[in-house]
């Protein structure tokens, strides 16, 4: 299944290192490096990712003639602050606020 962040134009951090064919004109994606999701691929394995940061030439694999993919394990959503804490104080933005009277 793949997460509902998962999709075109998606903010993603990489928060795993990335290995894969030992071949000088493959870029791989870097740790803690902010990107946007090009492309979602579903396979057997999981879900891949193309990002618009990084564009690898195409290769022959077991799947096909294709653009190396990133497994999206290893990235996760990039959340705004605003993002961030509309999601944790959204009840309170949509509460009505409840004045109590003080005696005094």
């Amino acid at each position: 299944m793949i997460p509902s962040w998962a999709r075109v134009g998606a903010k993603i951090i990489c928060v795993l290192q990335i290995h894969g064919p030992a071949r000088s004109d493959v870029q791989f994606p870097t740790v803690k490096k902010e990107y946007t999701i090009r492309e979602v691929q579903l396979f057997a394995e999981g879900a891949g990712l193309h990002l618009v940061e990084i564009t690898n030439s195409v290769m022959f694999t077991d799947k096909g003639i294709l653009e190396p993919y990133f497994h999206i394990s290893a990235f996760r959503p990039l959340v705004s602050l605003e993002s961030d804490l509309e999601t944790h104080f959204v009840q309170f933005l949509r509460t009505p606020l409840i004045r109590e009277k003080i005696d005094g």
